[in-house]
């Protein structure tokens, strides 16, 4: 759902990244999978799918490591899957590289009815909702 509304929005790119394979129970999570794809990577079986969201957006798969060195090819990282993929001291590392390095960090998680997001676009970062 998260790169879905991020590909609506219309960035320049989006690198998905999600080398775990594709599992039964993941077909009713995930709209562009098919029962066909069990076994294969998550994020190279929905890249179809998100590549026919937005046209103008380049849509790709990193799949292996994920490094700050990556990371530092982006102006946004998103992280999700919290409990199940990346390790808490990992993100805290991957949120005081790009904080660092002027890179916007956001990592959301749901934990069953519950939802938890991080944002850390720096210092400079400014909202004016007044809401």
């Amino acid at each position: 759902e998260t790169v879905r509304n991020l590909l609506l929005a219309g960035p320049e790119s989006v690198m998905v990244h999600d080398d775990n394979p594709v599992k039964i129970e993941d077909l009713g999570a995930n709209v562009f999978l098919k029962e066909s794809d069990v076994g294969s990577s998550r994020a190279q079986a929905s890249l179809k799918g998100l590549q026919e969201i937005n046209y103008d957006v380049y849509v790709s798969v990193h799949s292996g490591t994920v490094d700050t060195k990556l990371l530092s090819g982006y102006d946004t990282v998103i992280f999700t899957d919290l409990q199940k993929q990346w390790p808490m001291s990992k993100l805290i590392e991957y949120d005081a590289f790009c904080a660092k390095n002027g890179i916007g960090f956001i990592w959301a998680g749901s934990f069953g009815m519950h939802m938890s997001v991080f944002s850390n676009f720096g210092e400079s970062h400014k909202v004016y909702d007044p809401d």
